[in-house]
């Protein structure tokens, strides 16, 4: 997810949790890497309960939102600046995150 479109990311929410329901928790393991402008819906985040429940949600159902460090470097950021980010879930870059999990068998999909 690399863009900052709020209707484009609240579609993109339900196709994750769509696609949740479809298969069940157990069946599916979804990574989301977040970098460019998308980084700013976890800085929104922060004070936009909104969307701390829809966060919420889908990281109760086991969805990881991996953020970019370059990203976070680029906006000079620190994790603590996001909503709920923990250390794990930060890479130093997203792009070559995401060959890494399409090679550890991660099918990508852009909505």
């Amino acid at each position: 997810m690399n863009y900052h479109d709020e209707s484009r990311i609240a579609e993109t929410m339900t196709n994750i949790s769509n696609h949740i329901q479809a298969l069940g928790e157990d069946h599916i393991d979804i990574k989301v890497v977040v970098h460019g402008k998308a980084i700013e819906y976890f800085m929104d985040a922060v004070h936009d309960q909104a969307k701390q429940i829809t966060l919420d949600s889908l990281r109760l159902r086991d969805v990881q939102f991996i953020i970019c460090g370059n990203t976070l470097d680029g906006y000079k950021l620190t994790r603590k600046d996001l909503y709920d980010v923990e250390e794990d879930d930060v890479v130093q870059a997203g792009l070559p995150t995401i060959i890494d999990l399409q090679q550890k068998g991660y099918i990508y999909v852009r909505p």
